[in-house]
């Protein structure tokens, strides 16, 4: 190594050193005013004379770390979804038969339902008609929501933008 170089690798090396010391410092600077302010929080929601209202805050406090710390239960949100093509109008992976006989509910359009049934997309119902092809019964429909009769019952369906909006 000739002079130039030795030069330039020791005003590098010197350069980031003074980097990391002022970067140890500024990180310094937050985790002391961190503690000041975990203090202050402390002595703040510190209750010494109201057992019941100490036991609330801490609820609290520690409702506020999980969320701040926030892992989402997977396993839940599996079981929640669906995998079971239970919907109308989804086949069973091997295609030879129907998996669901519930109808999807669209909406209503001139005093008249609108239900997507199997293979029969956008068909209109009005009350007390049959669903081509089954024994179910349009009891009666609202803007967002069908009551079908079944043969074992009454059952209710929504629109799909009004589940949405429930959840």
């Amino acid at each position: 190594m000739n002079l130039r170089q030795q030069f330039f690798w020791k005003v590098l090396i010197g350069l980031s050193i003074v980097m990391i010391l002022f970067s140890l410092y500024n990180s310094y600077l937050k985790y002391s005013e961190f503690t000041k302010y975990q203090t202050e929080y402390k002595k703040e929601s510190e209750v010494t004379d109201n057992k019941v209202m100490e036991r609330k805050t801490d609820f609290i406090s520690e409702n506020q770390k999980t969320r701040i710390d926030y892992e989402p239960d997977l396993i839940s949100i599996v079981e929640k979804s669906i995998t079971g093509h239970t919907r109308a109008g989804i086949k069973t992976d091997s295609k030879t038969d129907w998996e669901s006989n519930d109808p999807i509910y669209r909406g209503v359009t001139n005093n008249r339902a609108m239900i997507d049934y199997r293979t029969n997309k956008g068909k209109f119902y009005k009350k007390g008609q049959k669903i081509d092809d089954t024994d179910m019964v349009i009891q009666s429909f609202s803007r967002d929501s069908v009551l079908i009769m079944y043969p074992t019952g009454v059952r209710i369906f929504y629109v799909e933008s009004y589940q949405e909006l429930k959840k």
